[in-house]
C-alpha cells in the first residue's frame, strides 16, 4: 500500500512553484520555499477531499487529514508576507490559494452530485485543475520583477 505514496521521491508542485519563480523573473527562489511547500499539502489536501468524496470507508479521519494540511498550508504562505514586499502583493496571494480551494471544491460537488452536467459549466467551475496557472500568478506576485499588469489575465 505505501508504494501509492511519493516517498523520497521528487514533487512537482515545488519544482513548479521554482521554476514559475524564475520565468517570472525572480531571483533567489529559496525564498519562496514555504510556497513550495504550501502548494505541495494543498495538492495532498485536495486528494484527501476527493477522497472524501467518493465517500472512501475511513471519510471521517480523511476529512480531519486534508484539513490539517490545508490549514499548514495557509500557514506556510503567511511566511512568505516579506519576501511579497507588499501587503497588496501578499493580499493578491492569498486570494489566489483561496480562489484555487473554491474552484477544486466546486469541481469535486459537481463531480459528486452533478453527473451529466454540461461539459463546459463543469470546465468553468473546475478550471482550477490547471495548477499551472495558479502556481504561477502566486510565485509571480512574490517578486517585483513582473509587472502585476501582465498577470491580469490570471487575476
Amino acid at each position: 500500500m505505501l508504494e501509492r505514496y511519493r516517498f523520497k521521491k521528487p514533487k512537482l508542485r515545488p519544482a513548479q512553484v521554482r521554476f514559475a519563480c524564475e520565468l517570472a523573473g525572480g531571483q533567489g527562489w529559496k525564498k519562496v520555499i514555504p510556497l513550495c511547500g504550501a502548494i505541495e499539502l494543498k495538492d495532498t489536501s485536495y486528494y484527501c477531499a476527493d477522497d472524501v468524496f467518493d465517500k472512501n470507508k475511513n471519510s471521517k479521519m480523511i476529512y480531519i487529514i486534508g484539513n490539517l494540511l490545508s490549514v499548514m498550508a495557509n500557514l506556510m504562505v503567511s511566511e512568505i508576507e516579506q519576501v511579497a514586499n507588499s501587503k497588496e502583493k501578499f493580499n493578491k496571494i492569498y486570494k489566489a490559494l483561496f480562489a484555487l480551494d473554491s474552484q477544486i471544491y466546486q469541481g469535486f460537488y459537481i463531480d459528486e452530485h452533478m453527473r451529466g452536467t454540461d461539459e463546459s459549466y463543469y470546465m468553468k467551475k473546475a478550471y482550477a485543475y490547471n495548477y499551472w496557472e495558479h502556481i504561477l500568478k502566486m510565485a509571480a506576485l512574490c517578486f517585483n520583477h513582473i509587472h502585476l499588469s501582465v498577470l491580469k489575465w490570471l487575476i
